[in-house]
């Protein structure tokens, strides 16, 4: 985890060219670096892991379809 005064929608726009991908309101992660996808336990939204980690992010329902299609084209 990295802390920036600048928020995360600037930072979201700077890291796209390098492979970040922001997963939910509060997660800008490194594309590279996701491993799994998964439902949460309430079949609302999706966790993610990443390589290298054992940390579970939420990954939202609207980032998750954007997401899906990123990795299967």
């Amino acid at each position: 985890m990295i802390d920036s005064k600048e928020s995360l929608n600037d930072l979201e726009i700077k890291l796209q060219s390098y492979g970040f991908f922001r997963i939910h309101q509060s997660y800008i992660v490194p594309f590279k670096k996701i491993e799994e996808i998964k439902p949460d336990n309430y079949m609302k939204s999706y966790n993610l892991k990443l390589k290298d980690t054992d940390e579970i992010l939420s990954l939202s329902r609207n980032k998750y379809k954007i997401l899906k299609d990123m990795l299967f084209d």
